[in-house]
C-alpha cells in the first residue's frame, strides 16, 4: 500500500537545549518496492546499466549494485579478484538457460517470480 508512517522519536538530553527535542522519523512502506519498480524500468530502458550479461544467444544489461546486493554471487564476483570484476560483461554461454537467467534477474529486479511447470525444475 501507500501508507505513510510517522513515529516519533525522543532524543533524550541534547548537549545544546537543557529539554528533550522530538525527532520525526518519515517512513513509506512502498518506498522500497518503487524504487525496486523504478530500477527495473532502467534496466528495460537500458539506462546506467553497467554489465551485460550473456546466457545462449541472449544479452541481459544489468546494474552491478542491483545484482550485487540480491546476490552473494554477483557480489563476490564483482568485488573480489575474480576478472569479472573488472569486465563488464559476464559469458555464461550455455551454464544457464537464457530463460531461467531471464526470470532471476525479473527476481532480483522486482522480488516477484513467476514460476510455471515448464519452468520450475530449471529454477529450483
Amino acid at each position: 500500500g501507500n501508507k505513510m508512517s510517522v513515529s516519533v522519536h525522543e532524543n533524550r538530553k541534547s548537549r545544546a537545549s537543557s529539554g528533550s527535542i522530538n525527532i520525526y522519523l518519515f517512513h513509506k512502506s512502498s518506498y522500497a518496492d518503487s524504487v525496486l519498480t523504478h530500477l527495473n524500468l532502467l534496466r528495460q530502458q537500458r539506462l546506467f546499466t553497467d554489465v551485460l550479461l550473456h546466457a545462449g544467444n541472449r544479452t541481459f544489461p544489468c546494474h552491478r549494485a542491483v545484482l550485487a546486493a540480491c546476490s552473494r554471487y554477483f557480489e563476490a564476483m564483482f568485488s573480489g579478484g575474480l576478472k569479472e570484476s573488472q569486465d563488464s560483461e559476464v559469458n555464461f554461454d550455455n551454464s544457464i538457460h537464457p530463460e531461467v537467467l531471464e526470470l532471476l534477474l525479473d527476481y532480483a529486479y522486482s522480488s516477484r517470480v513467476i514460476i510455471n511447470e515448464e519452468n520450475a525444475e530449471s529454477l529450483l
